[in-house]
């Protein structure tokens, strides 16, 4: 019988690029916002105000502050990597989906399940995080879920029915997609999702080292 193929050893995960690329995409989204309020004209000829937030006075209070579902779907791809001191070992999870509903409670806050699954190595997700997006721009979440993967090919052997308790924190860059001034407010998602949890089940060597890290990159249609 042929052996299971080798994992992949990670010595650096690619955290301080992820970091990078965020500031850059908040520094542009900075510059557009302040190119849109000086090009912005009242009536009278004076430049309208813009919050702090990033929604303008486009957006009353009254809209701002009223609750309305919250829904996201996209594309994913990442790896799921296991503790093997001093080395991570990997298994790529590539073609994926995500999928997360829930209660945007204001323009700050939602309550969401979040579900994925990916096809290369079958890994389903789901979890309840809390959302915060302080500005339009950016959302940031974080919860608890659980993680389930039918077989996990690790450099011992094919396990089968590995199950890990997570902590799945997503940061999210949004490209606004519609008015401020609607209540629903749509972007394009680009997000990174990091889940740090322990493996509870499985083969016994996975259980052993415990701690374990998918990370995933994604693409995603936002109402929010």
């Amino acid at each position: 019988m042929p052996s299971a193929p080798e994992s992949v050893r990670i010595n650096r995960p690619p955290f301080p690029q992820l970091l990078i690329l965020f500031a850059c995409l908040c520094l542009l989204a900075d510059t557009s916002q302040a190119s849109e309020a000086a090009a912005t004209q009242a009536p009278d000829g004076q430049v309208q105000s813009t919050s702090p937030t990033g929604k303008g006075d486009q957006r009353p209070p009254e809209i701002q502050n009223a609750a309305r579902f919250r829904f996201g779907i996209g594309v994913i791809s990442g790896e799921m990597a296991l503790n093997a001191s001093p080395y991570f070992e990997g298994a790529p999870a590539l073609g994926g989906l995500e999928l997360r509903l829930g209660v945007q409670i204001n323009d700050w806050v939602a309550v969401l399940s979040q579900l994925s699954g990916t096809m290369l190595l079958p890994d389903f997700r789901a979890g309840v995080p809390v959302e915060a997006t302080p500005i339009r721009y950016v959302s940031l979440a974080a919860g608890f879920g659980i993680e389930t993967l039918p077989f996990l090919i690790t450099n011992l052997a094919l396990n089968e029915n590995a199950t890990a308790l997570e902590v799945p924190v997503r940061l999210a860059f949004n490209l606004p997609l519609s008015s401020p001034a609607k209540k629903h407010r749509q972007a394009m998602a680009i997000g990174v999702t990091l889940t740090p949890g322990m493996m509870v089940s499985g083969h016994p060597d996975d259980v052993a080292r415990r701690f374990e890290m998918g990370t995933m990159l994604g693409v995603s249609y936002e109402l929010y």
